[in-house]
């Protein structure tokens, strides 16, 4: 059979059927080269995009933590102001209502006051200088 084998291969028709056999393991063997190239390339790029999801995440907390931390800081100012206020010398005597409600339409102007609810009530309620200040443009 050996013999049978050999004689085969040794011909015109065998060495065609060697060569062919030689040449489609070299093209099975690239092809499991770029298939293993391929996948180490879309492991990396997992890797990467899961490091970056870990960094924005991280920036985010970071970023929440600093916006708490100003709206805090806010809050202990307007507090600070409140007291300051309130403890003035003065502060509970009776004040002119045209100066309270100069005082309160120049708050109302700004862009930070208009949705807050009394500066909604007062250009809301009809009165002509509390609904222009509540509508015009902050003056500094």
């Amino acid at each position: 059979m050996q013999g049978k084998i050999a004689a085969f291969f040794a011909g015109a028709l065998g060495k065609l059927v060697l060569v062919a056999l030689v040449i489609g393991l070299v093209l099975f063997g690239v092809s499991q080269c770029n298939s293993a190239r391929q996948a180490n390339t879309r492991a990396e790029l997992g890797e990467g995009q899961a490091e970056a999801a870990g960094e924005n995440a991280a920036d985010a907390v970071d970023t929440a933590g600093a916006v708490a931390a100003a709206h805090g800081e806010a809050d202990s100012l307007t507090r600070e102001n409140a007291d300051a206020i309130n403890n003035a010398e003065g502060a509970a005597a009776p004040v002119n209502p045209a100066a309270r409600d100069a005082g309160l339409d120049s708050l109302c102007r700004r862009a930070s006051y208009r949705d807050v609810a009394d500066c909604v009530q007062r250009a809301g309620a009809g009165s002509d200088e509390g609904a222009d200040a509540a509508r015009s443009p902050p003056d500094g």
